[in-house]
């Protein structure tokens, strides 16, 4: 009775399933129109910002309640031991994009790029492209948001990346990341416009893409020796990111950032990891 009592200050009907009730409630609880308080019979209240929509007729616009249903894949053979708890923890990430979407969960990432996720612990953009499953396009869409879930878990369980135990994708697949080739098209027109002498956030404008999204492709040639980490970050950055990355290890950026002057942006982090892996390289 509560719920019909307090979700129809929004316009939501009492004829639809208790699924879709507990639907809705969450969203409204997630937009901060509704919270629920704690104890063991938990109570809904409108919050300031619902009073809005009570006494100044402000629209709220819900998604439809979507049931995603995830389809059953085979069993995987896994050759080496990966982290069930990142596992999940990756799962749940899937699910919620695809709930996001509306769309069916495998279409996002199959189960066996999860568990290639959760076995080789990438934590670098370079890192996944060398996952099956992640393209050009899907690095872009979702490679940060799962990039971060990875380097947080290894950081909490003090884990390394398992990366080189992963053998190189197919032929046909590896052509975008073979050292010597060139990588996509969208990761290309990011470089020919910063050799055409644009800078970052001109470049940002001029693609439409997050400044996250091309400090990633620049990065990326940093590692593979096209670009010089010197062009792109001053020499004095270099030496404390290099320094913060000996002392507190290269798996967590925020940890990094923290402990950097403020003027260092998560973007030098990057191409300086970037330039301290294709050392590591050599």
């Amino acid at each position: 009775h509560q719920w019909h009592k307090t979700l129809s200050v929004f316009g939501i009907g009492k004829d639809i399933a208790k699924d879709e009730w507990m639907h809705y409630i969450k969203e409204l609880i997630q937009y901060e129109y509704l919270a629920q308080s704690d104890g063991q019979y938990p109570v809904l209240k409108l919050t300031e910002k619902a009073k809005n929509v009570l006494y100044k007729k402000e629209n709220v616009y819900l998604s439809s309640s979507v049931n995603i249903v995830i389809a059953k894949e085979p069993v995987i053979y896994q050759q080496h031991v990966y982290e069930q708890e990142l596992f999940d923890k990756l799962k749940e990430l899937r699910n919620r994009i695809a709930h996001e979407e509306n769309l069916p969960a495998y279409i996002i990432f199959s189960d066996s790029t999860l568990l290639d996720l959760a076995t080789y612990l990438p934590l670098s953009v370079n890192d996944l492209l060398k996952i099956s499953g992640f393209g050009v396009v899907k690095l872009e869409k979702y490679g940060q948001s799962f990039l971060k879930v990875v380097q947080q878990y290894c950081t909490t369980q003090n884990l390394e990346t398992r990366i080189h135990l992963k053998q190189p994708k197919r032929e046909r697949k590896q052509k975008i990341l073979t050292a010597g080739e060139k990588v996509n098209s969208t990761f290309e027109t990011s470089l020919n416009l910063y050799k055409l002498g644009k800078t970052i956030n001109e470049i940002v404008e001029e693609r439409k893409l997050s400044k996250q999204t091309i400090e990633s492709h620049l990065s990326y040639f940093i590692a593979e020796g096209e670009l010089s980490v010197g062009e792109l970050v001053n020499e004095g950055k270099q030496k404390a990111i290099i320094a913060a990355a000996e002392l507190h290890g290269k798996t967590s950026l925020k940890m990094l950032k923290e402990n950097l002057p403020e003027d260092v942006s998560y973007g030098d982090i990057r191409m300086v990891l970037a330039s301290i892996n294709k050392a590591s390289k050599i």
